[in-house]
C-alpha cells in the first residue's frame, strides 16, 4: 500500500545465498566498513547539529523537542563513541542539562515533562562524577509520584503517566532501588491499571485508554506505549491481575490488525496509511517483542515478524528522518528484532535504513509540523520557503529545522553496537 506517505523502498532485501558481512569477529559490534561509513555521517552530521543549536530558542526545555533533548544526545555521544571528544560531549550534556533548571512547568512526563529533564540531570551528574546533585535530581523526581494521582493527568507516553513511570525506569537502570523509586514505580503502575480498568469496564478492550477525546492504540499517544512500559517494569509478572489484563488487551488488539498487518492509529480508524514509532506497526512491534518475551506466545512473535515486513516496504517515511515519525524511528523496530532473533536479516534491514540516511537531506522529505530536535525529522529551507540541499547549504544562512537531527544522530551512534542499541525516551 503506497500512498504517498513513504518512498519506495528500492534496496534488496537480506538472501542468505549473498549473504554480507556486517559484524566484526566478536560478534557484537559492526566491522571495520560498516563503521566507518557509520562513523563517517555521525562526524559529517553532528556538528551540523550542534553548530544549528547555538542559535536555537532556550524557552524549550523539554526531551522531545528542546534542550533536554540535547543534553540526551550529548550524553549517548559520551557513552558510546569513546573518541577524543568524549570529555567535550559530557561537558555539553552538562551545561545542557543545567539550563532546564529554570523550567517553570511541573509535569511528571519523560519526553514532554519536567520529569525527563530529572532523570537525565540524574544520569549525566553521575556521569560527571557530582553525586549529590544526581541524587537531588533523582529525589525531585520520585517526589512527583503523587501527581499521579491527578484526575486529568492522561495515562499515555508523551505526556502522561506512561511517559512518568519511564523516567523512573530509566533512572532505576543506573541507580538500582534508589529510595522511594520502587515504591513510586508500583504507585504509578497502579493509577495506569487503574485507569485503564475503568475505562475498559464493558467493552472488548480489558484496559482502554484515551487521550484528548480518542482512543489512540499506538506507541506515542495509545495502548501499545503503554502496555509496553507497564511489561517492563520490575514486578510486572508477579501482578497476577495486570498481567491477565495486559494479555487480554494485547489479544484484542490483534483482532484490529488490518490486512495488510499494519494497524489502527486509533479504535474505529479504518484507513491503513501510517507506519510511524508513533502511530502504527513501528510502534507495536515493540509491544509483541515484549509480550513475547514475557507469555512466549507464538502468535506475539508472528505479529512481531508481519510488523516487521510491513516496516520493511513502507518505512522510508516522507515526513524525513527522525525517530516519532522518520525513518530512524522505524529502523529501530529492525534493531529490536535482530536483538530478539539474531537474524542478520534484521541487522540488514536496520542498516539499510542507515544508507537511506546517508544520503541525508537529498530525498526530498516533507517538513514536519513540529520543527525540533530529537523526536522529529529534519531539512533546509530559504526565506522563500524552499528547500535546500543539507551538503550545500550553509547553515548560518538557513533557517535550520532540526526535525529529529539529534534522533537520527542516536540512532547511527546505537547502529555501531546493535546489540546495545535502545530507542530513546522509549526503552
Amino acid at each position: 500500500l503506497m500512498d504517498g506517505r513513504s518512498f519506495a523502498n528500492n534496496f534488496e532485501d537480506y538472501c542468505l545465498s549473498n549473504r554480507t558481512q556486517y559484524l566484526s569477529e566478536n560478534g557484537e559490534t559492526l566491522n571495520d566498513h560498516w563503521s566507518s561509513r557509520i562513523r563517517d555521517c555521525i562526524y559529517y552530521l553532528t556538528p551540523l547539529w550542534i553548530n544549528a543549536i547555538r542559535n536555537e530558542s532556550e524557552n524549550d526545555f523539554s526531551v522531545y523537542t528542546g534542550i533536554s533533548g540535547y543534553a540526551l544526545l550529548y550524553y549517548h555521544l559520551y557513552q558510546k563513541l569513546n573518541d577524543d571528544n568524549s570529555s567535550d560531549y559530557l561537558t555539553k550534556a552538562v551545561k545542557s542539562i543545567n539550563m532546564t533548571k529554570r523550567w517553570k512547568t511541573r509535569t511528571p512526563t519523560f519526553l514532554c515533562g519536567t520529569g525527563g529533564s530529572y532523570a537525565i540531570e540524574a544520569l549525566v551528574h553521575r556521569s560527571a562524577k557530582q553525586d549529590a546533585i544526581a541524587s537531588g535530581a533523582l529525589e525531585k523526581l520520585i517526589a512527583m509520584a503523587n501527581e499521579t494521582e491527578n484526575e486529568d493527568l492522561p495515562d499515555e507516553l508523551l505526556y502522561g503517566r506512561s511517559g512518568y513511570l519511564y523516567s523512573l525506569m530509566l533512572v532505576r537502570k543506573e541507580f538500582g532501588n534508589f529510595s522511594g523509586l520502587d515504591a513510586a514505580i508500583a504507585k504509578v503502575v497502579d493509577e495506569i491499571y487503574r485507569s485503564g480498568i475503568r475505562l475498559g469496564n464493558n467493552t472488548q478492550c480489558k484496559l482502554l485508554y484515551k487521550w484528548h477525546g480518542t482512543y489512540y492504540l499506538g506507541a506515542a499517544h495509545g495502548l501499545a506505549g503503554i502496555l509496553f512500559t507497564l511489561m517492563r517494569t520490575p514486578n510486572f509478572c508477579g501482578n497476577v491481575d495486570l498481567k491477565s489484563a495486559v494479555e487480554q488487551t494485547i489479544d484484542y488488539l490483534i483482532t484490529l490488525r488490518f490486512p495488510s498487518g499494519n494497524y489502527p492509529s486509533s479504535l474505529g480508524k479504518e484507513t491503513d496509511k501510517l507506519v510511524h514509532w508513533c502511530h502504527g506497526a513501528p510502534g507495536f512491534i515493540h509491544m509483541f517483542i515484549q509480550a513475547f518475551a514475557i507469555y512466549g506466545k507464538e502468535e506475539y512473535f508472528k505479529e512481531a515478524v508481519a510488523c516487521a515486513d510491513v516496516i520493511w516496504a513502507r518505512g522510508l517515511l516522507k515526513k524525513g528522518y527522525g525517530l516519532c515519525h522518520g525513518t530512524a524511528g522505524n529502523g529501530y523496530a529492525f534493531l529490536a528484532m535482530y536483538q530478539l532473533t539474531d537474524d542478520l536479516k534484521y541487522l540488514h534491514r536496520a542498516l539499510k535504513f542507515a544508507e537511506w540516511i546517508f544520503d541525508y537531506g537529498k530525498h526530498g522529505c516533507r517538513i514536519a509540523d513540529r520543527p525540533y530536535s530529537l523526536y522529529e525529522g529534519s531539512f533546509l529551507y530559504d526565506n522563500s520557503g524552499e528547500t535546500r540541499n543539507i551538503r550545500k547549504a550553509n547553515v548560518n544562512c538557513f533557517f535550520f529545522l532540526r526535525l529529529g537531527l539529534a534522533g537520527t544522530i542516536y540512532y547511527l551512534v546505537d547502529l555501531l553496537k546493535p546489540k546495545e542499541a535502545a530507542f530513546p525516551g522509549f526503552y
